[in-house]
């Protein structure tokens, strides 16, 4: 209690002894306010493009699942089975007969069998299994065409079979950049309807576990190995699809290929992260905006103190010359940053591993990033500004 009230005293006794703490406010202000600069800059010139979608697409979780990488997860709930080799509906008709003959509980069909073709044979064998298995899901999706407008692509049978559909495409705006999030439901034929994901979920749960709102999933991607099964496979392992969650679609197709923080993945494989990440329960949640803003300025504020205290230090303790020198280099000051943000950066990864919350401390490391400019630019309005209300003051 001495020490607090000694502190208290120390930093209320007078303006000059509140200002010297207050100082370091400031400098975290300015430090924000160089970071937000310099993002509006990158923003608004068409060369530093790549700068403004890095930094749009930017997130720690990203380092978080590259350092979990070596050590995946396996999947107890989820196959996938790979058709990138079929290109008949009698071929693809004929593995789903054989899935089916595991018995899995839930088969999610990742086509969509767009009108009748020619191969007549796989129309009747499709048409055979959407009246014989009520635990498939099919795939169908929403194409946004001019004025707007929306066209919805169903497999032929969906309007003469009941059958249960969900959507696996993306908002427009998801596309192009790092998926993080799937819909959970969205709208079609004027209703709200679930998406693939979702319905895949409900189905095997046996009731709706996921709510009809139209809302996005935050996908975990903690990194997990899904086995992947041949096409010619199924018959021989039947115990990988027993009783799991069998998802059916190309691994190998370069046009379903998307920017994932794992890399480049199918997008079969993406909806098996968004499908375990709701039968887990583990969405990643992010640290409200308020409460992060918060804690970056006062991280921001810390280290503005403690660089401060520290230069202090060696200037008291320092009697040698050289290692004084040495010790106020700008080399072991930005090695001692590193250390300080490699430490911050590990209770973020911890807080994250175990509460799947993302606290994004980008910005607040940017901000770091910018303390030695904005002590200089302080001092510069210190040096000038002050003395001259001084002077005002006097006349």
């Amino acid at each position: 209690m001495r020490k607090i009230r000694h502190t208290l005293k120390k930093i209320l006794a007078t303006r000059r002894g509140a200002w010297v703490y207050l100082r370091h406010v400031w400098i975290a202000l300015l430090s924000f306010l160089s970071v937000g600069v310099f993002a509006l800059i990158a923003v608004n010139l068409s060369f530093l493009n790549p700068i403004a979608q890095a930094v749009r697409t930017f997130s720690l979780t990203d380092m978080y699942y590259q350092a979990l990488i070596e050590n995946p997860d396996t999947s107890r709930a989820i196959t996938v089975v790979d058709m990138s080799e079929l290109y008949t509906r009698s071929e693809v008709a004929a593995l789903l007969y054989d899935i089916e003959n595991a018995h899995p509980k839930v088969v999610g069909v990742d086509i969509t069998f767009q009108d009748k073709r020619t191969d007549l044979q796989g129309n009747d064998m499709l048409v055979d299994i959407a009246k014989t298995y009520s635990n498939i899901v099919f795939a169908f999706y929403r194409q946004n065409i001019q004025n707007n407008e929306q066209k919805e692509v169903h497999s032929f049978f969906a309007d003469s079979i009941h059958v249960t559909e969900g959507f696996t495409d993306m908002p427009r705006g998801l596309y192009g950049v790092m998926k993080r999030k799937v819909p959970l439901a969205g709208e079609s034929e004027g209703k709200l309807c679930h998406s693939f994901s979702s319905a895949v979920v409900n189905k095997f749960e046996d009731k709706d576990i996921v709510p009809l709102q139209a809302k996005e999933l935050n996908i975990n991607y903690r990194p997990t190995f899904f086995r992947i099964v041949k096409h010619d496979e199924v018959w021989a392992h039947p115990e990988y699809l027993e009783g799991r969650i069998v998802l059916l679609g190309g691994t190998n197709r370069l046009e379903d290929m998307h920017d994932t923080p794992l890399g480049k993945m199918a997008g079969t494989v993406l909806l098996a992260y968004s499908i375990q990440t709701l039968l887990e329960n583990k969405e990643v949640e992010p640290l409200p905006v308020g409460w992060l803003a918060l804690i970056s300025f006062l991280i921001v504020v810390a280290t503005s103190y403690g660089s401060s205290a520290y230069m202090g230090w060696v200037q008291r303790r320092a009697s040698n010359k050289f290692v004084r020198e040495m010790l106020s280099s700008a080399f072991v000051k930005g090695y001692l940053i590193f250390l300080w943000t490699a430490f911050l950066l590990g209770v973020a990864f911890v807080i994250f591993y175990k509460w799947n919350l993302n606290v994004n401390l980008g910005w607040t490391f940017a901000a770091i990033s910018f303390i030695s400019s904005s002590v200089s630019f302080y001092e510069i309005l210190y040096d000038t500004v002050i003395p001259t209300k001084k002077k005002i003051t006097k006349k």
